[in-house]
């Protein structure tokens, strides 16, 4: 069995669907919490984000779980082709999984 990608292999939901948008929540979440604990006598502050940063892990755990999950495929330009390489035993666990471990 082949299957052949035109764009960027790992369909909508890694590639901008649900993994890189939760990979920008959690951090939004952490930031939120940081200035509004709901403790009387605790005080918190949110004191900045970086964005950058925040963009480039996004960018790093999409390459991670793309190259995990997206394994034994051939991508073919014209008639080149070239196999992926070994199968990642990764690539076994549920996504769910795979995001829990790569945001550990």
């Amino acid at each position: 069995m082949a299957l052949v990608e035109s764009n960027v292999v790992g369909g909508t939901c890694v590639n901008v669907g649900r993994i890189p948008s939760k990979a920008m929540l959690a951090p939004a979440e952490a930031y939120f919490r940081a200035g509004h604990h709901p403790v009387a006598g605790i005080h918190t502050a949110a004191v900045g984000a970086d964005l950058g940063a925040m963009l480039d892990a996004r960018a790093e755990l999409v390459d991670r779980l793309r190259a995990e999950t997206c394994v034994d495929l051939a991508r073919t330009t014209g008639s080149r082709s070239a196999p992926a390489g070994p199968r990642s035993s990764t690539a076994k666990r549920s996504p769910a999984a795979r995001l829990r471990a790569a945001l550990s």
